[in-house]
């Protein structure tokens, strides 16, 4: 079992937005052995990133400004769709 915690602020966020961008985090996780009878806490990094891979993401000058949905056909991505 593990838990971890990460508090970010609304800059952090809002520099997500810019196309490209991502945030590395140094997080404190907490591992618990049970069976030893203790608590290891490791760091371990995250890369926050804006990914495309359940919408599709539309930038303009100013960064991120919305997200439309991916269509498939028969399973496979409609490509077409992305005409905008």
């Amino acid at each position: 079992m593990n838990t971890w915690t990460y508090y970010t602020t609304l800059g952090t966020l809002e520099r997500l937005l810019v196309e490209g961008s991502f945030e590395e985090v140094i997080q404190s996780k907490w591992f618990r052995h049970l069976d030893k009878g203790n608590i290891e806490i490791l760091n371990q990094v995250y890369t926050l990133k804006a990914t495309n891979s359940k919408r599709k993401l539309v930038y303009n000058d100013d960064g991120l400004i919305g997200t439309t949905p991916l269509h498939l056909t028969k399973g496979f991505l409609n490509k077409n769709i992305f005409n905008l």
